[in-house]
């Protein structure tokens, strides 16, 4: 399965990048904005799920979403969107599979990618 985590933070991308490659058969691409997110998703066919940061310069991560779900393409693309502000129902609302409350530790990161993975092989 292939990850693409769109976080603006180094440190943050790092970090998220070390905890999902302990995931069994997880390759993981990053992008440090939107912009450079929406490259990487139009250039790369097979990326299974979008780890996405709601607070980004540019555009936040609830634009990015709705952008995403217009594109018939990216319907049934994973969406687990992490934000220190907002609520997470606004953001699975706007179209993300799941959300994560920032601060959050690496279980619950784990966990979250772990249990749409799992839904995701169920409904195939």
């Amino acid at each position: 399965m292939k990850i693409l985590v769109v976080e603006d933070t180094e440190i943050d991308r790092k970090l998220i990048t070390k905890i999902l490659v302990r995931i069994k058969n997880i390759e993981v691409i990053t992008a440090e904005d939107a912009f450079e997110g929406y490259a990487v998703l139009k250039a790369i066919d097979d990326i299974d799920l979008l780890v996405l940061d709601h607070q980004m310069p540019f555009v936040k991560g609830s634009v990015f979403i709705q952008k995403l779900r217009k594109a018939s393409r990216f319907k049934n693309l994973l969406i687990l969107v992490s934000t220190s502000e907002g609520k997470i129902e606004e953001f699975v609302d706007n179209g993300a599979n799941i959300g994560i409350q920032k601060p959050y530790t690496s279980s619950d990161l784990t966990f979250m990618v772990e249990a749409l993975i799992k839904v995701n092989d169920l409904e195939k």
